[in-house]
């Protein structure tokens, strides 16, 4: 994993972060990262996402759930402009199909 810097631009594209003031996007950009990830990887082996909204910015991305279902979601799709594992079911499993981006908000700052 390769850490990266958030343009304003991305965070925009994001839900509910594109609703904020240009002012507290700047802000916010320069407090979260994003990482890079190869393929057949786990994006969350190393580190879970306890306590952080995770947005897929670009790539495609497995996720699985307990119950046995699966679903691919696509960095720039509608889905993938909201946190991951937010909007329904937690995921207990994901797999990167291609290289992956992944964008990390700690949840306490979106709070603020």
């Amino acid at each position: 994993m390769c850490a990266g810097r958030v343009r304003v631009e991305t965070l925009k594209t994001l839900q509910p972060l594109g609703s904020l003031s240009e002012a507290r996007l700047t802000e916010l950009s320069a407090l979260c990262s994003t990482d890079s990830v190869g393929r057949n990887t786990d994006p969350f082996g190393a580190k879970g996402i306890a306590g952080q909204a995770v947005y897929l910015v670009h790539g495609e991305l497995a996720l699985s759930y307990a119950s046995g279902f699966s679903r691919v979601v696509v960095g720039g799709s509608e889905e993938a402009q909201h946190p991951l594992g937010r909007r329904g079911d937690a995921f207990s499993g994901a797999k990167a199909i291609t290289d992956v981006e992944i964008m990390r908000i700690d949840s306490e700052l979106l709070d603020m």
